[in-house]
């Protein structure tokens, strides 16, 4: 096996025996902490490791140090998630600004322990007229722009360490996603306390959240720490009647490839039950090149799925489309500026001629 894959296996038994409070299994053999330690941070899952590194004298010290300060973070995003969390939305319901939550430090609920669901981020939708008055508020507030989401928002970060995310376009490229996602969010209804801020029932969060991890899959960016959200919120929704999700996934056409990465995060973090339950015997070659696919950082691999391929496929054609675009337009901008430098050039020439 890969020696990335097989680290990074041993990361994610780790994570589960964390969070399902489980014996730690002994560690065995040398491994590249250095490597590890990069990979589990690219996940989001350092915290995670530390609890179960601690106290081990086979991992050197100077990397324990390291999973210890993430973990240290996650103690410390506790104490201002919430009151910075509850300052936005309280400023944005005043100003009368219609928002929509997407993600929240809501999701720490699904932790028994709410620090081992690390750093969350406060994840806005805004019409496209309030997105400069919220990105202005958002400034005075402290936050700086810390990544730029092309033509659909950005990430704004505080010193402190809090994020929040505000997009005023759905960050999806096909057409098929905008329209169906689109449909999703009118259906938000408003938070109980406020007058402008809506949120998605659990089942429509449930729905959501397939719906971008299965783009993230097949655009190379999915996480682990993904995938064990992805699991404890379906776990705490597995009473409740899902039919309607499972129609909005196929009318989106990808609900095989949001069934078997669902299944996928409960192989890796499931309960033994569950691993039994998710676990297709017959399809483990699948679940193979699945895992490998994400713990490989998207390289490329054999596609299985053909949801996979249809998906992949809309996305590289609207990227065509959006580069000729592009391309167009730059090309425009560049005879503009020809046509404007020769017209200078022409009336230089008849000045000095009447001269």
């Amino acid at each position: 096996m890969n020696r990335i894959l097989y680290e990074s296996h041993f990361l994610i038994n780790i994570a589960a025996s964390i969070v399902r409070q489980e014996d730690m299994r002994p560690l065995h053999g040398k491994f590249d902490w250095e490597r590890m330690f990069r990979i589990s941070d690219y996940h989001r899952i350092s915290n995670l490791i530390y609890p179960g590194v601690l106290g081990n004298e086979k991992v050197p010290e100077n990397w324990r140090e390291r999973f210890f300060e993430r973990y240290q973070e996650s103690l410390q995003f506790s104490d201002i998630c919430e009151k910075e969390e509850r300052e936005i939305l309280a400023l944005l319901d005043v100003k009368e600004v219609p928002t929509l939550l997407l993600e929240s430090c809501k999701r720490r609920e699904l932790y028994q322990m709410k620090e081992l669901a690390g750093e969350c981020v406060l994840r806005l939708h805004l019409k496209p007229e309030d997105y400069s008055f919220a990105k202005g508020f958002l400034i005075d507030l402290g936050y700086e722009t810390d990544r730029i989401y092309a033509n659909c928002g950005e990430r704004m970060r505080k010193s402190e360490g809090f994020c929040v995310e505000i997009y005023d376009r759905i960050p999806y490229k096909t057409a098929a996603f905008h329209k169906q996602i689109k449909k999703l969010f009118n259906d938000a209804h408003l938070i109980s306390g406020f007058d402008y801020i809506y949120e998605l029932t659990e089942t429509e969060r449930l729905t959501y959240l397939l719906a971008r991890i299965s783009y993230c899959y097949v655009t190379g960016k999915v996480l682990i720490r993904q995938l064990l959200d992805l699991c404890l919120l379906h776990r705490s929704l597995r009473e409740e009647n899902l039919e309607d999700m499972w129609r909005w996934l196929e009318k989106l056409k990808i609900a095989t490839l949001s069934e078997k990465l669902l299944n996928m995060s409960y192989m890796w973090f499931g309960t033994k039950e569950e691993r039994v339950e998710f676990k297709a015997q017959d399809e483990l070659e699948l679940y193979d090149l699945i895992e490998n696919r994400i713990l490989g950082y998207g390289r490329e691999h054999e596609e299985k799925i053909p949801e996979e391929l249809a998906l992949a496929t809309m996305i590289l054609k609207e990227e065509k489309r959006e580069n000729y675009k592009m391309r167009r337009k730059l090309f425009l901008q560049k005879i503009l500026e020809l046509k404007n430098q020769l017209c200078d050039l022409f009336r230089e020439y008849i000045w000095n001629k009447e001269k």
